[in-house]
């Protein structure tokens, strides 16, 4: 795939998106001639220097391989910057509104080169949608669809924390398959298997390694982290009813005050190597409302063999 317009190194990107350190995914981006589409190379190998091992996990077998949620947030950066010139004039970043149609066909080394490809398709209103695809050796592995919004940082910062008053339920050994930083669930709080239904808690702590660099100036928790909590939640579901194949499920993440932060809906999760998850389809993730360092929230899952 060869590309031609501006070339920006991962040191070049600091002035198209309030991302910094580890949170700067790509190696670089290139941004058409017309503006209207981007190209990312990225390729970690086992001793990064910008520690962007963290957004891996082990599949199974005893290879590093790509978080998925992190390879949406890949692409996020691939088409963020085309619009970032622009907003910038009104003091605005873009912010994640929805991520649909997502497909993965199979789970990505991370020492390996994987190039994302992100298009404008269309504008609508303050709404941007992106066609996003990521390829290794020339095979799409990827395909998704964004809707991007924009938002001030100062409106961001702006937003209260709402704590948990009283933690209550089973508190849950993190995973050793993936850096413990990376599970987004910390306690387990109601079960029901009759309904397929699990309900659990997590505090997004202030020292989580994503706070400084997402956002500097406005720290909030990446929106695909979200996504992945719902996983996360979703298959300790599934070891707690004995579940043995793939799952689907539909999921939600809400405030102590009942507010909607983020709805999953039709999410295919099934079981790779030693009986870990990979994720492979995601119909639809809405994103409500951003959840800052300090926040308590709950995570609800519903979840169906398939």
């Amino acid at each position: 795939m060869t590309e031609t317009g501006t070339r920006l190194s991962y040191q070049d990107l600091e002035e198209y998106l309030p991302h910094r350190g580890i949170n700067i995914l790509p190696d670089e981006l290139v941004i058409s001639e017309d503006g209207l589409s981007g190209v990312t190379r990225t390729r970690i190998s086992p001793d990064d220097p910008r520690g962007r091992n963290i957004f891996g996990r082990d599949d199974g077998n005893g290879n590093r391989v790509w978080i998925e949620a992190f390879l949406g947030e890949l692409m996020a950066l691939t088409g963020v910057p085309l619009m970032a010139k622009e907003l910038a004039e009104e003091n605005k970043v873009s912010v994640f509104s929805k991520i649909s149609n997502v497909t993965m066909s199979k789970l990505l080394p991370m020492d390996t080169e994987v190039v994302g490809k992100t298009t404008i398709t269309r504008r609508r209103s303050a709404f941007t949608v992106y066609s996003c695809q990521a390829y290794i050796g020339g095979e799409q592995v990827l395909d998704s669809e964004v809707l991007s919004g924009s938002a001030a940082l100062s409106d961001i910062a702006a937003s209260e924390v709402q704590k948990i008053e009283q933690q209550s339920g089973e508190l849950i050994a993190k995973p050793d398959w993936k850096d413990p930083s990376m599970h987004f669930v910390d306690r387990v709080l109601k079960t029901d298997q009759s309904e397929g239904t699990l309900l659990a808690s997590y505090v997004y702590p202030s020292d989580h390694p994503l706070v400084p660099g997402h956002f500097p100036d406005a720290a909030l928790m990446m929106g695909v982290t979200q996504w992945s909590a719902i996983g996360d939640a979703a298959w300790e579901a599934r070891r707690r009813f004995d579940i043995q194949g793939a799952i689907s499920v539909d999921g939600r993440i809400y405030r102590p005050d009942g507010s909607d932060i983020v709805n999953v809906r039709d999410m295919q999760i099934e079981p790779v190597g030693n009986d870990l998850p990979r994720v492979r389809s995601t119909n639809r993730i809405a994103f409500r409302d951003p959840i800052r360092p300090g926040d308590g929230v709950y995570i609800e899952v519903s979840i169906k063999e398939c």
